[in-house]
């Protein structure tokens, strides 16, 4: 509708304008939906443009994705990388001999001659570090997914409040217009200015709910007049 000849936006009243009521009923032969749209406000517009604002898909968080993924596989692989150790090697003639080749026998205090089973032997633990526990990468999963869900859910209940005011006013507005068309003697626009009015002042708006239909309309011409 914004992108047709002859129709605004008014950022004060929050509604769309028509230069013509003729463009307007050409409009709704076209689209007979639109035909309630009319003098309607729409006072949170820029709060539903700032949500859905917020979640257009922007490069930015496919970056982070990508870097939070080449860092776990990182991870991954330094904690299951295999580290040489220097050990002794066990020789029952010659005594322990380091990999370096230099003989340890006087340093062991060993008497080849005595050699059984129960000679010490290389601690397996030297030879390779301990791997790390690490979380299951379903593990990790699960907590991005239970993270965007949290975040989803705070967008869904600030949107669901928004849609439930933005609703009860939409209701409301539609009161007072059908109360004002009622009214004998103002033209459209009259209409529109007591609309507005009524709405941005609800100690006046429950005042000429509270009159009898005669009433009302000198109310309403109190304030054409500026009398009120």
């Amino acid at each position: 509708m914004m992108s047709k000849s002859g129709f605004g936006w008014d950022e004060g009243k929050y509604m769309i304008t028509v230069e013509e009521n003729s463009i307007w009923d050409e409009y709704v032969k076209v689209d007979p939906t639109a035909k309630s749209m009319r003098f309607k406000f729409f006072p949170y517009f820029s709060v539903w443009h700032e949500i859905f604002r917020k979640d257009r898909a922007t490069g930015e968080r496919a970056k982070d994705e990508k870097a939070t993924a080449d860092a776990i596989r990182e991870e991954e692989a330094m904690e299951t990388r295999d580290y040489y150790v220097p050990t002794a090697d066990w020789n029952p003639e010659e005594g322990f001999v380091s990999n370096d080749g230099d003989q340890t026998r006087a340093e062991m205090n060993i008497d080849p001659t005595t050699h059984s089973s129960s000679a010490p032997k290389p601690n397996s633990d030297k030879i390779k570090k301990r791997k790390k526990p690490q979380a299951a990468p379903e593990d990790r999963l699960v907590d991005m997914v239970s993270s965007f869900c949290q975040d989803a859910n705070a967008r869904l209940g600030t949107l669901t409040k928004v849609l439930q005011t933005e609703f009860g006013d939409l209701e409301k507005c539609a009161e007072v217009e059908n109360a004002v068309a009622e009214i004998e003697g103002i033209d459209e626009n009259e209409q529109l200015v007591i609309v507005q009015r009524l709405h941005n002042k609800p100690k006046d708006m429950h005042l000429f709910f509270s009159m009898p239909l005669h009433k009302r309309a000198r109310l309403v011409r109190l304030m054409l007049n500026g009398r009120f």
